[in-house]
């Protein structure tokens, strides 16, 4: 065992370069498995950070010999590039022909989406499996001049224009230095791919062109080193480096600029800008300006430094503010410049040429390397670089973790190396190990926890399975030696990462993640990338844990460094499962992983060749395994089989909803189809001809899905699903079959009845009309003779007569009353049609008859106070004019007892206060139907004379009350009289023995 752990400890460090006061090392990663059909030395490469997927297409600027199925396939009668994918250990995922223009540039954005920006502006996005998702255009000013280079960064992508040149008289040549200033690039960026909003970057100087151009043809024509095509670069199609254009450029994410937005780094000459939206700032670093223009120009992945290559062959690293020169190493025995300068994490550059490399770090310190294979590709990463070595081979470069360094470097003594020996030696079973324990608790009390935490984080970073096996196994001694503030879920976090981790750098997966690189990434962001790689069975066991591992569902927002945080912060569009990743989500679950997993396979069932799988089937073997998790939505999937054309697979799918907020609006598309502005009928002319007439009457039939899309909203008591379906009903139906289906649920026709009476009553009574419904379109056209504002006020709990009154005052009350008489007089026609609907005739003729009469009244006081009132509001306004006989007639015609009419008459003048009035009504009544009583009270309650109360007391029979009514009045000497006179009479009835005579 310890021969095991001293080899495995030789190992660790056997590839280990010291690079000042650091260690780099290179592992190895893969060995590539292109294909032999797979030619790739006349190929263009883009790789995807974070493990992510390589695109190969043939490269167009080389003569090359074309073969049958490698570089291009014949068509239309030319040669089309073949556009493919493979995963980083070189599995190929998917092909595809290309059939877009000239190729400027690509690269992948954060959600793993390669964009290819063409010649004319336009850029199409691929998923990993080489399927094109859409295409954006930065617009016809870009399109007008061309694109000479782009940039795909993060989430956007930068391109730069061609300059515009002037046209030149006959006969003569315009020189570079000549052209006007107007005539320079511009540069644009599209922030995020999702919805692509062309903006225009400040531009640079046009002196500082006019001086780059003036500098670059002195020194051409002075035949200075560099000014020549490079050795390995192709030249002829366009690029940086030309007349009025950039030496080089480099974009700024974001998150990692002060402004929050995008900004550009651009050489011109020997000045460096920096460009935004709204202002271009030009730095000038000395080395810069003396070596005069710049070859390559890189950004950190945290943003903080700055790299450049200049022609005279200078390395130059700048602070993130552009103010402060913090290295500078000049390249020496280099017969031109390297193809490629690139950022070890944030801790190196690195200078790339065919064959040998040179890396460089924070104090000028440098390693070079030779490689007996080409350098096909550099894949910059948040902590270092993987390196494609031709095609056998792939390494990851990047700096030795300081947890592993304190473990396995040579000579170490520190708690980590020591409890390391302490496990091998106990593993041997030698008892020596107790007492390198105890000589590691004797250091300081949190010396063990600390060796512990470094040897669990030392495991976390290493790529070899058994040395993590070894690290683990020498924290878990030391562990219970700890104190009981060490965190206890700090080893099982580890461990459980580690486990996906492996499992994802698999060569049949292909995601060689670190560390570093999931913790940027988070884990439900690697979820969210394994189903973009249709590994659904990794996916899923991932998500089980989540909730198990701690922190496992928190998804990294920023600070990953590059592309890391904007990654992160598209792992829930990846998680919703849109291929274009335009919605957001929570963190992926084993309900999302699954629900992306139907999606893939009815789109695969959908798309497969041949004899296609029955709806039953494929609905079957989806609900078959989404049993497992009873929380899982049906209404997605449904989406998706509609929207690929699956119909009634859709439909049996939505059996399985069981939310009826999202089984609604699915199943009224399926019946109706989307909502068009032409109306009603040009929905329904639509709709007839996308419907077939085995549809219209079979299974899943239109009609029948209507009624259960009611149904569903009827049953759910939500009156906005049920207005959902009427309104897409009425939109897309003819009349008769809309109210067919309404009428059979009392509660929609309701609502459709409610929502017409108060916005189109002819609607309603057109519909009711049309459906023949006994007295129903009587009560329509009873609804629609009032006025809307009457008919809101009804539907509000308002009054009535009042609104209707209102309505009626705006204009002249006679003729609107009289026409209004007349239509009454037709609605009543109409319900004495139907023997149910008596009542209904009575009360609107009598309504009418009300109405003539308050015209007439209007008509003979000259006051517009009548038209509109209730039969009692009528007859209390007359009596409160003094129009008694009015009053008296109105009586007789519409049968109003004496008792009704006396109780009205006596509030009605009592609330006036018109005492004399009612003193002679009381006088002129012969026979009083309600009693003196309710003439006291409203004379009490309306504060009438104490006189008048007197002789209004004094018309009660003797009795208790009324003694009380004069006592209450001040009138005792009349209280006293009716006490008197009532004791008198109870004396009298006692004393006669025969009551009755």
């Amino acid at each position: 065992m310890a021969d095991l752990m001293a080899q495995l400890k030789t190992q660790a460090v056997g590839e280990w370069e010291m690079v000042g006061e650091c260690f780099f090392t290179r592992e190895p990663l893969y060995d590539m498995s292109w294909g032999d059909d797979f030619e790739l030395e006349d190929k263009r490469l883009t790789c995807a950070p974070f493990g992510g997927p390589i695109a190969a297409i043939r490269d167009e600027r080389r003569t090359v010999l074309v073969t049958h199925g490698s570089s291009a396939v014949a068509a239309g009668g030319g040669l089309k590039p073949l556009l493919r994918t493979f995963t980083s250990a070189g599995e190929s995922l998917g092909a595809c022909l290309w059939e877009g223009g000239r190729l400027v540039a690509w690269g992948w954005t954060e959600e793993q989406q390669l964009a290819i920006v063409e010649a004319t502006g336009k850029v199409s996005l691929f998923s990993p499996f080489a399927e094109k998702i859409r295409e954006f255009s930065f617009g016809a000013v870009v399109e007008k001049d061309g694109v000479a280079a782009a940039e795909v960064y993060g989430s956007g992508v930068v391109v730069v224009t061609e300059p515009r040149q002037p046209a030149a008289p006959p006969g003569a040549a315009a020189a570079a230095a000549d052209v006007t200033p107007s005539e320079c690039c511009e540069i644009w960026v599209v922030s995020n791919v999702r919805d692509p909003k062309p903006i225009r970057l400040k531009s640079p100087s046009k002196e500082a062109y006019r001086a780059a151009a003036a500098a670059a043809a002195a020194a051409a024509g002075t035949g200075a080193r560099g000014s020549g095509p490079l050795p390995g670069v192709i030249t002829g199609l366009g690029g940086l480096g030309r007349p009025w254009l950039p030496q080089c450029l480099a974009v700024l994410d974001p998150r990692v600029t002060l402004s929050r937005g995008v900004e550009v780094l651009a050489v011109v000459g020997g000045s460096l800008w920096q460009l935004d939206e709204a202002s271009a700032t030009d730095h000038y670093p000395l080395a810069l300006r003396a070596a005069g223009s710049a070859v390559h120009l890189a950004v950190s992945p945290d943003g903080s430094f700055i790299a450049l290559y200049t022609s005279d062959d200078r390395l130059l690293v700048l602070s993130a503010d552009l103010n402060r020169q913090l290295t500078e190493f000049e390249t020496r025995g280099a017969d031109f410049a390297p193809t490629g300068l690139y950022w070890v994490g944030s801790d190196a550059v690195l200078l790339t040429w065919p064959d040998a490399a040179v890396l460089v770090g924070a104090f000028g310190d440098s390693v070079q390397w030779s490689f007996s294979e080409d350098l096909t590709a550099v894949i910059p990463e948040v902590d270092g670089c993987r390196l494609i070595m031709g095609r056998t081979a792939q390494q990851l470069l990047r700096k030795v973790p300081e947890s592993c360094v304190e473990v396995f470097r040579p000579g170490a003594t520190g708690p980590a190396a020591q409890l390391w020996d302490a496990r091998t030696l106990y593993d041997d079973q030698n008892p020596r190990c107790d007492r390198i324990l105890r000589s590691i608790q004797d250091l300081s009390p949190a010396s063990l926890s600390a060796a512990v935490a470094t040897c669990i984080q030392a495991a976390g970073h290493d790529l070899n399975p058994v040395r993590q096996r070894a690290l683990m196994r020498a924290a878990a001694y030391g562990r219970p030696f700890c104190p009981p503030d060490f965190p206890r879920q700090l080893m099982y976090g580890v461990a459980c990462r580690l486990r996906i981790l492996n499992a994802a750098r698999d060569p049949r997966v292909g995601l060689p993640l670190t560390m570093t690189q999931l913790e940027a990434l988070s884990l439900p962001v690697l979820v969210a990338r394994l189903i973009s790689y249709r590994q659904w069975l990794l996916a899923y066991r991932v998500a089980e844990v989540l909730k198990n591992i701690p922190g496992g569902l928190a998804v990294a927002v920023g600070g990953g460094g590059g592309s890391g945080g904007g990654a992160a912060t598209a792992a829930a569009s990846a998680a919703s499962g849109g291929g274009d990743g335009a919605a957001t989500g929570p963190p992926m679950g084993q309900e999302q992983v699954l629900v992306q997993w139907a999606c893939a396979k009815i789109s695969a069932a959908s798309a497969a060749s041949g004899s296609p799988v029955d709806d039953e089937q494929l609905k079957d073997a989806i609900v078959a395994k989404l049993k497992c998790c009873p929380s899982v939505r049906y209404a997605p999937l449904a989406a998706h089989a509609l929207a690929v054309g699956r119909r009634r697979l859709a439909l049996r799918l939505l059996e399985e909803e069981r939310s009826a907020a999202q089984q609604v609006p699915l199943l009224l598309s399926l019946a109706v189809g989307p909502w068009v502005s032409g109306g009603r009928s040009a929905a329904a002319a639509t709709l007839r001809s996308s419907t077939t007439d085995a549809e219209e009457g079979g299974e899943g039939g239109r009609e029948e899905v209507l009624q259960r899309a009611l149904r569903k909203a009827v049953e759910s008591g939500d009156t906005d699903l049920v207005y959902l379906v009427l309104f897409g009903m009425y939109r897309a139906c003819s009349l008769p079959e809309f109210w067919h289906v309404v009428a059979q649920r009392p509660l929609a026709r309701n609502l459709f009845i409610r929502y017409c009476k108060a916005k189109e009553p002819e609607l309603l009574e057109t519909i009711l009309t049309a459906a023949a419904a006994g007295g129903s379109p009587a009560a329509a056209a009873a609804a629609a003779a009032f006025p809307p504002s009457a008919a809101a006020a009804e539907l509000s709990g308002l009054q009535f007569r009042a609104a209707l009154a209102a309505e009626e005052q705006q204009t002249d009350p006679a003729p609107a009353a009289t026409k209004l008489a007349s239509t009454l007089a037709d609605v009543a026609q109409k319900y004495g049609q139907s023997k149910e609907c008596a009542f209904q005739s009575k009360a609107v003729a009598e309504m009418g008859s009300l109405l003539r009469e308050q015209v007439k009244l209007e008509r003979e006081t000259g006051q517009r106070l009548f038209v509109g009132l209730s039969l009692v509001d009528t007859l209390r306004t007359a009596i409160r004019l003094g129009h008694h006989k009015a009053a008296t007639a109105l009586k007789k015609q519409f049968s109003v007892t004496d008792r009704r009419l006396t109780w009205i008459k006596v509030r009605t003048l009592a609330e006036a206060r018109d005492w004399e009035s009612l003193e002679g009504f009381a006088t002129e009544l012969r026979r009083n139907p309600i009693g003196w009583e309710p003439f006291v009270e409203a004379a009490k309650k309306w504060n009438a004379p104490q006189d008048y109360t007197a002789r209004l007391v004094a018309r009660l029979p003797d009795s208790p009350s009324k003694a009380e009514e004069y006592s209450a009045l001040g009138l005792a000497k009349d209280a006293a009289e009716v006490a008197a006179r009532i004791k008198d009479a109870i004396i009298r009835r006692n004393c006669n023995p025969y009551p009755g005579f």
